[in-house]
């Protein structure tokens, strides 16, 4: 039997790739519908690439919630690594080396400009999502998300008569 993915209820067909739950109120494609009361699966990946903050920011709304909690670890690194750079820069005192420098400086002043934006970003989706922003990606705290994320949920079905007893 074809349910709600949200709610576990029989949904009915509207054509072949769309239905209705009467209890949801909601019009529902084929991706929402599961068979007899089972959640939907969640696919997410237990890694994140720097290169993914090349995104824009509407394909990093389709990341699943862990794959941006790693990215944001990724991206506070490099942009501390960035930011320590630039800090190398600005102690430079000498003039000849200055003029030398300028262009590389401003490149990385350039980065680092990017890399706090797109941590803007990410921060925010994930506050959106989970009401705050993390202020340390330790470890322990990334495992405990992935577990949390990985664990298979109950079924949602309702037992209409009480369980036998052996």
């Amino acid at each position: 039997m074809k349910t709600c993915g949200y709610c576990g209820s029989e949904v009915s067909s509207l054509d072949e790739k769309n239905f209705y739950c009467d209890f949801c109120e909601m019009k529902l494609s084929h991706d929402h519908v599961t068979e007899n009361g089972e959640r939907k699966n969640i696919y997410f990946r237990d890694f994140a690439f720097l290169e993914w903050i090349e995104r824009s920011t509407p394909e990093l709304m389709t990341l699943h919630t862990v794959e941006l909690l790693l990215l944001l670890r990724e991206v506070r690194k490099e942009r501390s690594d960035n930011f320590g750079t630039l800090h190398i820069f600005n102690k430079i005192e000498s003039k000849e080396v200055k003029e030398e420098i300028r262009d590389a400086k401003s490149y990385q002043g350039g980065q680092y400009e990017y890399l706090t934006r797109k941590l803007w970003v990410i921060e925010n989706i994930i506050r959106e999502r989970i009401g705050y922003v993390p202020e340390r990606m330790s470890q322990p705290f990334l495992i405990k998300q992935m577990e949390e994320a990985k664990k298979e949920p109950k079924p949602m079905r309702i037992r209409k008569e009480p369980k036998k007893a052996l």
